[in-house]
């Protein structure tokens, strides 16, 4: 049952109203006839609904006592008004209230204004209710996106320490990697000098000492077949084996620093080395090269060299091979070297293995030659199927 305060300053009015409601199935929970009652009656017995008279005696006006009954117990006012002027009406309409009534109050217009006046409540405290659940909502969502902010910049700082910790190694291996490469620039220096000098050494000293002693080995050879002398034989094989080893001190030297290659060009010392290697072994190499006769810069001739010598050299010690195909192609500024055998190959994730101590040093030292050289090397290999080796480079 709704439960209905009213409050009008014409006591007779006001009787006659609790009737009508009564009769109507509303419960009067009391009757006030001036503002100060009104806020008292209404604090005491929470009604459902206030008619509210808007003009009442005393200081507190009906329209104030509905702000009052408003603000504090949030019950659903009624205005009741019958000649009230604009500025009553007025400040009326600025509390938004529930509903009006009109003086003299007709049968036909209380249940309707009630029956608006608490849907509008019920509609007002749903609003409320869904507005104090999405405040919940935004909060914990709030909550939420701020809990989620904080990680992001957690994450963010663990990232940036990570990034300066991974720069810090970037640059340091970065670094390692210069020096490396210096390094390995160095020591194909060295090497390449201390071949020179061997060879310079073998073939002005030793050479040179060993043709004295073949001189002299002939010298005596000639006075022993004039006297007959039994050491005649003896003598006979030194000079045969003194002769042998000026040979192979030659040789060798050629292959420490071939002189032919800085006399007449790459296409020579290729031709020079392949006779070498095919008259020593059972080995046949097949040339091809376009273009390769020109000359161009020094240390790419004899990085060019230096690889397909150390190619090789792999070949005869480990692919067991019976062909090799070298091509030598320079078009326009670039330089195309490649070195192929039918040998036994191996598998390609092995190229950098080390096993006990040893390793792909030859492959190691031909990359080496041929980034120094300002090219490109590559390696393509297959179990029985034989090796490849690739080089290229400017040529200028």
């Amino acid at each position: 049952m709704t439960r209905i305060l009213v409050v009008d300053d014409e006591a007779a009015l006001a009787v006659q109203l609790k009737e009508r409601l009564t009769k109507m199935g509303y419960e009067v929970v009391g009757k006030a006839s001036s503002g100060e009652a009104a806020i008292e009656m209404a604090r005491r017995f929470s009604p459902d609904l206030v008619f509210m008279d808007i003009v009442l005696p005393g200081k507190i006006d009906g329209i104030k006592a509905a702000e009052v009954i408003n603000e504090n117990l949030d019950i659903p006012i009624v205005f009741v008004t019958g000649h009230a002027s604009n500025e009553f009406i007025n400040r009326a309409k600025s509390m938004g209230p529930f509903g009006y009534l009109l003086k003299p109050i007709r049968n036909r217009d209380i249940k309707p204004t009630i029956d608006m006046a608490l849907y509008k409540k019920e509609m007002e405290m749903g609003l409320q209710k869904a507005h104090r659940e999405l405040g919940k909502q935004v909060e914990e969502r709030t909550a939420e996106l701020s809990e989620a902010n904080r990680n992001l910049k957690r994450e963010i700082r663990v990232r940036k320490k990570a990034e300066v910790a991974l720069m810090g190694s970037l640059e340091k291996l970065s670094a390692e990697h210069d020096k490396r490469v210096f390094l390995s620039k160095q020591l194909i220096d060295l090497l390449e000098r201390e071949r020179k000098q061997l060879s310079m050494d073998l073939h002005d000293d030793v050479g040179q000492v060993l043709t004295g002693i073949k001189m002299a080995t002939e010298i005596m050879l000639d006075e022993m077949k004039k006297r007959d002398d039994e050491l005649t034989g003896e003598m006979a094989l030194l000079k045969e084996r003194t002769t042998h080893l000026i040979k192979k001190i030659r040789d060798f030297s050629r292959l420490l620093r071939p002189n032919i290659l800085e006399r007449f060009g790459l296409i020579a010392s290729f031709k020079q080395l392949f006779a070498g290697i095919e008259k020593d072994s059972r080995l046949r190499i097949h040339l091809f090269t376009s273009g390769g006769e020109e000359r161009f810069d020094n240390e790419k001739e004899l990085a060019c060299f230096r690889i397909v010598q150390e190619a090789l050299n792999n070949i005869i010690n480990h692919a067991g091979a019976k062909e090799v195909f070298v091509n030598f192609v320079k078009k326009d500024k670039m330089l195309s070297l490649s070195v192929e055998d039918d040998g036994a190959g191996f598998e390609p994730e092995n190229i950098n293995h080390i096993t006990d101590g040893k390793g792909p040093l030859g492959i190691l030292i031909m990359e080496e030659r041929a980034q120094k050289a300002g090219g490109t090397f590559s390696i393509d290999s297959q179990v029985g199927r034989g090796t490849r080796v690739m080089v290229e480079m400017l040529g200028v």
